[in-house]
């Protein structure tokens, strides 16, 4: 109900059928956890995963225990459980949780690198250089 001008605009309620009777809130329950199975599978060709200096070309889960791992991507310190695909490039999630906490979304190459330290606590790093120019011109803020 729109009319341009600055008149004031006056309508009878009456002629407007109520539906907050007929639709009432409810609450719906969905199960995702097996919506996206994150079996081993090839990456597509639009990125490309490279583990200690090695090309991935299937990635299968890695866990991590967040109270001895640490887990660092692009310089911060990321809190999750495992690190799977996700977008067709590597994500970070919790356990309970669908979406990734951060992933990686720009197609340029992921290097991962993981070392095991002497306690049995896993260091794992990953960066990935991404194109600004790229991202800028999908925003159109080129």
């Amino acid at each position: 109900m729109y009319t341009k001008g600055r008149r004031v605009l006056t309508y009878d309620p009456s002629s407007f059928v109520e539906v907050t009777e007929a639709y009432g809130q409810y609450r719906e329950v969905v199960n995702l956890s097996k919506r996206h199975p994150h079996e081993p599978r090839e990456l597509l060709a639009k990125v490309r995963v490279f583990l200690n200096g090695e090309r991935l070309h299937k990635f299968s889960r890695v866990f991590f225990d967040m109270s001895k791992d640490t887990l660092i991507v692009n310089g911060a310190f990321v809190v999750a459980d495992y690190m799977d695909t996700f977008d067709d490039s590597i994500g970070f999630f919790r356990e309970d949780d669908v979406l990734p906490v951060l992933y990686c979304h720009d197609r340029s190459d992921v290097y991962i690198t993981m070392q095991t330290q002497r306690d049995g606590s896993k260091l794992c790093i990953v960066q990935q250089w991404f194109d600004i120019r790229r991202l800028l011109k999908k925003t159109g803020k080129d």
